[in-house]
Formats: C-alpha cells, sequence, structure tokens
C-alpha cells in the first residue's frame, strides 16, 4: 500500500516549479524579448498562463486512477470532497474509502465479459480525443516545416536563424506531450479494453501518470527558454549581473616575505 500523500506531493512540486517556469518566461517575453511581436508574441504567453493553470487544476482535483482488470477507476485524493466493485481494492492499495472520495469508475465489458456499449463508447472517445490531439500536432508541425523551407528563402540570415529556432522549440514542445502525456495515457485507457484477451491479472497502481503529467508544462516553457537564443542571452545577462553583484571570494595564499640578505626568509 502506497502513501496517498505521494503523489499530492509530487503535483504541489509540479505547480511550484511550473508556476516559477512560466511566470519567468512570461516576464522575459514583456519585458526583454524584443525580436518576437504580435501574435506569437501573445500565444507564447498565453501557452505559459495555461501551463500555470494546468497544474493548478492539478493540485486542486488531484486525479487518480487505478487499472484492476477490465474496470478503469477514476478518483480524486481530495478528502474533502465526498459503488463498490472495487472499493476493496481502493481501500487495500491506497488506505482509503471509497465513500469519501469523488471517483468516476468505467467497466467496459460486463462480468460475462459481454460489451457495456455506454462505457465502451467513452473509452473509444476519450481515446480518439487524445489521439486526435497529438494527430493535429504532428499535422501541423509537418506543414510549418515544409512551409518554412519554401518560405524562409525571402527572409534575412537573422530572420531565418530564429523562425529555425522557434521551430526546433515547437519539436521539443511536441516531444514534451508525447513522453509526458500520451505515451503514459496509453496503458491506462487501453488496458480496460483488451484486459478480456490477456491471461493476466492487472492490479496496477496507474494513478501515478497524473503525477508524470504535471512535470509538462514547466518542461514545455523551459525547453523553449533553452532553445530561443534570445531567452538564453538575457537569462545569462542577468544570471552575470547577479554574480557581479555578489562574486565569490576566493582564498588569497599567505604571501611569502622575503627580507634583506641579512635578514631572515619567511616562507
Amino acid at each position: 500500500m502506497i502513501n496517498s500523500d505521494l503523489p499530492i506531493l509530487f503535483d504541489k512540486i509540479g505547480f511550484a516549479v511550473s508556476f516559477i517556469a512560466n511566470l519567468f518566461m512570461i516576464y522575459l517575453t514583456v519585458f526583454h524579448i524584443k525580436k518576437m511581436s504580435g501574435t506569437y508574441k501573445k500565444m507564447v504567453i498565453m501557452f505559459a498562463i495555461c501551463g500555470i493553470i494546468f497544474t493548478l487544476v492539478e493540485v486542486i482535483a488531484r486525479p487518480f486512477a487505478h487499472n484492476y482488470n477490465k474496470c478503469l477507476a477514476f478518483f480524486s485524493l481530495n478528502t474533502y470532497l465526498s459503488q463498490n466493485l472495487v472499493k476493496e481494492i481502493i481501500f487495500e492499495n491506497y488506505g482509503l474509502v471509497m465513500e469519501h472520495l469523488v471517483r468516476f469508475i468505467i467497466i467496459p465489458y460486463a462480468s460475462d465479459n459481454s460489451l457495456r456499449w455506454k462505457n465502451l463508447l467513452f473509452c473509444l472517445l476519450k481515446g480518439l480525443l487524445v489521439w486526435l490531439h497529438y494527430a493535429v500536432i504532428v499535422y501541423c508541425g509537418l506543414r510549418m516545416h515544409f512551409n518554412m523551407k519554401k518560405e524562409l528563402n525571402n527572409f534575412s540570415i537573422r530572420h531565418r536563424k530564429l523562425h529555425k529556432q522557434f521551430f526546433y522549440a515547437l519539436v521539443a514542445q511536441s516531444l514534451g506531450p508525447t513522453v509526458l502525456l500520451f505515451i503514459p495515457a496509453a496503458p491506462l485507457l487501453l488496458t480496460p479494453l483488451v484486459h478480456p484477451y490477456m491471461n493476466m491479472e492487472i492490479n496496477w497502481q496507474t494513478g501515478w501518470l497524473f503525477s508524470l503529467m504535471s512535470v509538462y508544462p514547466p518542461f514545455d516553457s523551459i525547453a523553449f527558454m533553452l532553445i530561443v537564443t534570445e531567452y538564453r542571452k538575457v537569462i545569462m545577462n542577468r544570471l552575470s549581473y547577479m554574480l557581479s553583484r555578489h562574486p565569490f571570494k576566493r582564498p588569497t595564499d599567505a604571501p611569502n616575505i622575503n627580507e634583506s640578505n641579512n635578514g631572515p626568509k619567511i616562507e
């Protein structure tokens, strides 16, 4: 049995890191970044704000999930918010009473393995929704890549370099949800559908994947600031300024004192 306070702690850490990273990115974008303007600047700010809201909602809702054979149970670790197929499983694994939890249980197959169409349709739609978002990211990324190859020849070298950096940042931001959102979501969503065809007992604490998802918003902003040169320069200038105001004191070696030829020598 795990301590249910651990995923809550990870969510709080994710929110703190996301809040600091995204707020810092908004500050740099508004007051220090000069080469970015117009719609793209507004889009960067809006994405940073959405990252903060995303992790804040996760801290408030505290979502968790558990895969038990052909059942997928969503519930909240909040104890201040207030049936029975996975009641013992939840208590055995988390030490929590189902009556005290906000929960949503999905069972696409009945006890005789016949289909429960409403639950099955929900599983299919949520899976389709997740992968539809991912398909949009891939499609727009490829379109942007091929359009940039055609259009960049009309820009100066400086603008070519800047737009390429924006593209590389978008690629990195696409890898973030791939690793931290879509890949973790696959076993969570697919297990209830394929369990009748699997000859194994499933009792997974898959709610830990929600804690992994809270890492995505700060990763998104940090990757963007590291890839785009203007952000890196502003950050390095700020760090250099702070270090120059508070320099580290280096210990000095004791000097050798050499007196006259007739006097003693102290080394």
